[in-house]
């Protein structure tokens, strides 16, 4: 960004009025995307256009150490510094790595994408509730996954060898899994639908048990 406003410092003499007013419009939508991001990230946006403080509050957004900011005053440090900081941007909107390489080379494109996109930050205080959601989901689906394989035995139980024991096991499995499908269902009443839309195998998986119980 530093880099840009010298650019546009010395485009006010050497450039025509078509490039400097590009340079503007590449300017604006760098000084919005970043407002975007530090709001979607809990942060005011206006801290994004505030030197020094503007990179206290991204380092903070990253989970980095604010003591950091020395680094980037170091030769070559600094550029290690921001590709570490950049990748961690990336993660903390659920972004890979080729994302980060987008924000370090093209970051008039991919700053926008990530301000303006569907991405949300997960880097939050919440984060780890979440997370405790989704290992709680985990657990209820691996239930049902065991549930099931029971429910499966005490009918072949049931047809095959005739033993009618297995209709009351029948009848006891069914009631737990109808309970862990009551459970689930609690759990992902808690979470807003993009944190459900987050956890990916999610629908994969509930889908698969739906298809057990209509057989």
């Amino acid at each position: 960004m530093k880099a840009l406003f010298i650019l546009l410092n010395e485009a006010e003499v050497s450039l025509p009025l078509p490039q400097l007013i590009f340079l503007l419009i590449v300017a604006g939508l760098m000084i919005v995307s970043n407002w975007k991001i530090f709001e979607k990230a809990g942060k005011p946006g206006w801290a994004s256009i505030v030197p020094i403080y503007n990179m206290v509050v991204l380092l903070q957004i990253v989970k980095k150490p604010v003591w950091w900011i020395l680094l980037f005053f170091i030769p070559i440090v600094d550029i290690i510094v921001a590709i570490i900081v950049f990748h961690n941007l990336s993660k903390c909107f659920g972004k890979s790595v080729g994302f980060t390489i987008g924000l370090l080379f093209l970051p008039v494109i991919f700053f926008p994408l990530l301000a303006f996109g569907d991405a949300t930050y997960q880097c939050g205080e919440n984060n780890n509730n979440i997370q405790g959601a989704f290992n709680k989901i985990d657990a209820v689906l691996n239930d049902i996954d065991r549930l099931m394989d029971e429910f499966e035995n005490y009918v072949d139980d049931f047809i095959d060898k005739g033993d009618t024991s297995a209709i009351q096991k029948y009848m006891e499995v069914s009631q737990k899994i109808m309970q862990k499908q009551m459970e689930l269902q609690n759990i992902m009443d808690q979470l807003t639908q993009d944190q459900q839309n987050r956890y990916a195998s999610f629908e994969q998986r509930l889908e698969k048990i739906n298809k057990k119980l209509e057989q």
